[in-house]
């Protein structure tokens, strides 16, 4: 029983681990691409988001 439970303790902090490197990596390009700057537009830039939802949708359908 305390195997489980240690296994879950190792396999939870893992993933927190993993979440929180993928947050570090994020803030970096977000604030690179802010230093940058550009030009684009609301519609833009709402355009892109939206052809990426339309692929993570279709990425993780099951057939």
């Amino acid at each position: 029983m305390n195997n489980e439970i240690g296994g879950y303790f190792c396999e939870v902090l893992r993933l927190v681990e993993e979440r929180e490197a993928k947050l570090k990596a994020l803030r970096k390009y977000i604030s690179t691409a802010i230093e940058r700057g550009g030009n684009y537009s609301d519609y833009e830039i709402g355009e892109a988001l939206a052809n990426d939802r339309g692929k993570e949708e279709k990425s993780t359908k099951k057939f």
